[in-house]
């Protein structure tokens, strides 16, 4: 009796297969079983991601497929290559792989390929085999262990193969790039409004030129650090008979992304050798105060240094890490997320090599 149970669960759960030859090599595979009454069972992967391709370039495409069957079938979905870029369904993003029997919704999942250690690292090892039970609808590992809907997976955590990497990643070029005067210089801003890009710094370029003249050929004059979203050029003072032109571009370890549109104002002179903008340091209160959910920290400092700003609860345990890096001397602002932290007063603390200061601050929800 026992042999015969076990039999028919075999033939519940497989049933008649019918695999197609072109799932065979794929790398994510979904395994249909249970499908006894030809049921057209639906599969859907997703982009629901920033994406980059087989470069790491920023990319548009990539956005998953859906594939159908009213067998026990194996579906199966590509993974990007670059000899075959017009057949690929994946790329390195964040898919949603949900499932409709019939034209009825059923569970659902995600699995993250964000990592730059793809695709040099792919091996078929990294194949990913889900299985799918028409029965009840559910998503299953190895035929057993039940996926939880709506759960997220990572390749990197299902394949130790695989390392979790961003850097070499292209950012998203940066927002909202602004060029006014502040104290007689050249006083840049921008924003970097996508949560989701990857990013360690930006660079700033500029190239100056006599008159009204078209820019010449750019330089690097500063790298900043990712928190920072502003810029004091004081090797200038405002004003005229010669034009500065600036630019900029996120910076991801050797990854760069496009510039921004190019910004000009008017400037006097080169700041002389001997010469020496004067600044001191200082801590201002942030703006907005109270916030929800970010807010506007600025500073200044009056000699090249490294900085450390950040953020505590009032119990004293540390919330955020803002700033941690040597910096010029000039005035800096940065912004301060707060969205994943709970309503109530906070401080911010500043620490250089000849200066400390601290803050409170109020966020509200």
């Amino acid at each position: 009796m026992k042999k015969l149970l076990f039999i028919l669960f075999i033939f519940l759960w497989g049933g008649v297969n019918h695999f197609t030859s072109a799932s065979e090599s794929a790398e994510f595979r979904v395994h249909i079983r249970n499908n006894l009454y030809a049921q057209e069972v639906e599969i859907t992967l997703s982009r629901v991601s920033l994406c980059w391709d087989y470069n790491h370039q920023i990319s548009n495409s990539f956005l998953g497929d859906t594939k159908y069957t009213e067998y026990n079938d194996r579906l199966g979905w590509d993974f990007y290559n670059a000899a075959q870029p017009y057949d690929d369904d994946l790329a390195l993003a964040r898919y949603k792989c949900s499932s409709k029997i019939d034209g009825l919704s059923f569970d659902y999942f995600y699995i993250d390929y964000r990592t730059s250690d793809l695709p040099g690292s792919y091996s078929a090892a990294a194949d990913i085999d889900v299985y799918f039970n028409t029965a009840n609808g559910n998503f299953y590992w190895n035929e057993a262990l039940t996926i939880s809907v709506g759960s997220s997976y990572t390749i990197w955590g299902l394949n130790a193969s695989i390392d979790y990497t961003t850097t070499g990643l292209e950012p998203y070029t940066p927002d909202s790039f602004d060029l006014t005067s502040s104290n007689n210089h050249p006083y840049l801003t921008w924003s970097h409004s996508s949560e989701e890009d990857y990013w360690t710094n930006y660079a700033i370029y500029r190239s100056v030129v006599s008159g009204d003249n078209p820019p010449g050929n750019f330089s690097k004059i500063e790298t900043v650090s990712k928190y920072t979203t502003s810029y004091t050029d004081n090797d200038f003072v405002t004003g005229s008979p010669n034009t500065a032109y600036y630019k900029i571009v996120a910076v991801n370890g050797t990854a760069e992304s496009d510039f921004t549109a190019t910004k000009s104002i008017g400037v006097a002179a080169y700041k002389t050798g001997n010469e020496q903008t004067q600044h001191t340091y200082e801590l201002h209160q942030n703006y907005p105060n109270p916030f929800n959910p970010s807010t506007n920290i600025n500073y200044t400092i009056a000699k090249n240094d490294f900085v450390s700003i950040k953020v505590f609860n009032m119990l004293g345990e540390e919330v955020a890490d803002l700033v941690s890096s040597i910096q010029t001397a000039g005035s800096y602002t940065i912004r301060f997320d707060a969205g994943n932290l709970p309503a109530g007063v906070y401080l911010y603390k500043i620490n250089t090599s000849n200066f400390t200061n601290a803050k409170k601050l109020l966020l509200i929800k």
